[in-house]
């Protein structure tokens, strides 16, 4: 179970096989994805959706929703033996915790993430397949389950946050955070200082990144946000 997968692509494809996840194809971004993605949240046990073929969307854009509403999936994301239920994964997941230890970070000069690059004039964010996931949402997001990376001024360490950001034009979006959250602080800090301040956001983060940015331990990571 633990090594059964290296990538996201590769998760998927062990989730088709078990039926966890179900590829649907021609849904709108606007509001279409987003009652869906409800309903599969609010099912016990229901499935991830992978949106394919979607209008206005380049061919090969999609959008993967309710990754983790499953105790397989979830089990699956954090390299769990299967569990029998929620109580099970929880007392898999302790015993784990225990044993996790962090990984230095290592600056590379080339990786996976690079195959494809746009810079300068050639960015055009329309081009992803941002839903407008509610009838009241104020536009489009491309940001909702994503990964927000923020490094403190002072301290140096590392914050990984989810953080609303919402399409505003071709180069150009907006990122909400509230006042209460660490970002909040980090960007604060900055704002003190004259400065702006720099964020990563990824957009195609494992789950288990996306998973950490919950971590209750609020483990303080330095570094460099880029390796």
């Amino acid at each position: 179970m633990t090594d059964q997968y290296s990538t996201l692509k590769e998760w998927v494809e062990l989730c088709r096989h078990t039926g966890d996840v179900v590829q649907v194809s021609g849904i709108h971004w606007d509001r279409e994805m987003g009652v869906l993605a409800q309903l599969a949240r609010r099912q016990h046990q229901g499935p991830a959706f992978l949106f394919d073929r979607i209008p206005d969307c380049e061919a090969g854009h999609r959008v993967l929703v309710n990754t983790l509403g499953s105790t397989r999936r979830l089990a699956l994301t954090l390299r769990l033996d299967q569990a029998s239920d929620h109580r099970d994964l929880c007392a898999k997941w302790k015993a784990k915790w225990k044993e996790l230890k962090l990984i230095p970070s290592q600056r590379v000069k080339d990786g996976s993430v690079l195959q494809n690059r746009l810079a300068g004039g050639d960015v055009d964010l329309g081009r992803f397949p941002a839903p407008r996931w509610h009838e009241q949402d104020g536009g489009r997001y491309l940001g909702t389950g994503c990964v927000v990376i923020l490094r403190d001024p002072d301290s140096g360490w590392v914050n990984l946050g989810t953080y609303r950001i919402q399409l505003q034009g071709r180069q150009e979006v907006t990122c909400f955070i509230g006042a209460t959250h660490h970002g909040s602080m980090i960007r604060e800090k900055y704002a003190r200082r004259g400065e702006s301040c720099p964020a990563w956001p990824a957009w195609r983060a494992p789950d288990r990144a996306d998973l950490g940015r919950h971590d209750p331990g609020h483990r303080r990571l330095s570094g460099d946000p880029g390796a």
